[in-house]
């Protein structure tokens, strides 16, 4: 198995934590990352001693039927970032950093992510089932993943979505390999340990 690199690392516990997330609308995972260690965690969920969404078995603004980015004060959950940060000491997240995975790509949160990328000059690529949503429209490539539904109950848990994700990126890779002629003693170079990178080693001897 290749070794993953420390962003990707990272993110994937943050899409484990989002597991979670107590909303019925959007599930989202977070963790702070100080020094090479996690210093908290957190996902969207209502403060404890609430009962969450999931407990309710509804959404009361979704009951309301509360227009998209109105009456947030009836939202019972906080967000996953904010659960994050008030659970540590501010000693000890002061100079991490965060990691946010979520399943949705419509939130606003995200979108100053995309102007800094671009700013930098960093390309972009999204993930989605939503063509037209905010973040879609920015990417350089957009991607359109589908799943009828996630295994759970409430179609809350990201777990269906999740592994179709793993899968095209899988894919991707195996393609790229493909169309660059990536050679094994290339993969070699760059994972010289585990049981693949010393078949890859003895190979190129």
């Amino acid at each position: 198995m290749a070794r993953i690199d420390k962003e990707n690392y990272y993110l994937d516990i943050a899409e484990t934590v989002l597991k979670r997330a107590t909303c019925l609308r959007r599930c989202y995972g977070a963790i702070i990352v100080k020094n090479d260690e996690i210093v908290a965690t957190g996902y969207n969920g209502a403060p404890r001693g609430r009962r969450n969404c999931t407990d309710l078995g509804y959404c009361t603004r979704e009951a309301l039927q509360v227009p998209s980015g109105q009456r947030y004060e009836l939202c019972r959950s906080v967000h996953a970032e904010a659960n994050a940060i008030i659970s540590a000491a501010r000693s000890e997240i002061l100079g991490g950093t965060l990691y946010l995975a979520g399943r949705d790509a419509k939130t606003g949160e995200l979108l100053p992510i995309m102007a800094i990328c671009k700013k930098k000059g960093v390309k972009t690529i999204t993930i989605t089932a939503n063509a037209d949503s905010p973040l879609a429209k920015d990417s350089d490539v957009v991607l359109i993943q589908h799943v009828n539904r996630e295994t759970d109950k409430y179609n809350a848990q990201g777990t269906t979505s999740t592994t179709a994700l793993c899968m095209i990126f899988h894919s991707l890779q195996a393609a790229l390999i493909e169309e660059t002629g990536y050679r094994e003693e290339q993969f070699g170079l760059i994972h010289p340990g585990g049981a693949v990178g010393e078949r890859l080693n003895q190979k190129s001897l």
